[in-house]
């Protein structure tokens, strides 16, 4: 796995050492960050990293201008992982191991707003559709926000565009769907 453009370009982050983390494939990472590229959703981003596995997508976006980046996965490679990660590239972001849902809580509580959250859950295991109304119920995203949602080709979201008023595109590649939500209002 590499950064592949940016201040970072080409560091070699570590990858995972066994199949407990699925690293989003190359193929669905630059299509995403042409998305995010093209709509100018990094360049002072607030961004959280939801279910962050290795840190790629997060340390990606460091590298493209995002100011920030709130790393959050429940198991203990991945956050071993991403601290490793981010130590080589010399970056002190916020790494907390916990699952998902106590993470939103606590920014719901803080009032804590991100202009950009990567949702990569476990497939087959409806985390997304859970986090997706969480952050969506309680305002986690500010206005003109991005949500990259990785989920299996088989999810489908489209009710959440009336629910909560925001624009959605999809993007399929194989047994993969990513899913790109817009606060519009």
């Amino acid at each position: 796995m590499r950064i592949t453009t940016g201040k970072y370009r080409g560091f070699v982050l570590q990858s995972p050492k066994n199949d407990s983390i699925r690293p989003t494939s190359d193929k669905v990472k630059q299509a995403l960050f042409n998305i995010l590229v093209n709509r100018s959703a990094l360049d002072g981003a607030d961004v959280l990293d939801l279910f962050c596995g290795s840190g790629a997508l997060g340390c990606e976006a460091l590298s493209r201008g995002a100011k920030s980046v709130v790393f959050i996965d429940n198991g203990m490679d991945s956050i071993q992982l991403v601290r490793a990660n981010l130590s080589k590239l010399k970056l002190d972001q916020q790494v907390l191991k916990m699952d998902y849902l106590s993470a939103l809580k606590i920014f719901r509580q803080n009032s804590t707003k991100f202009d950009l959250i990567f949702l990569d859950p476990p497939y087959n295991k409806d985390m997304e559709r859970k986090a997706l109304n969480f952050i969506l119920d309680n305002d986690l995203l500010n206005h003109g926000g991005m949500i990259s949602c990785e989920t299996d080709a088989n999810v489908s979201l489209k009710n959440l565009s009336e629910k909560y008023f925001v624009k959605m595109d999809e993007y399929s590649f194989g047994n993969t769907k990513l899913i790109i939500l817009e606060k519009v209002l």
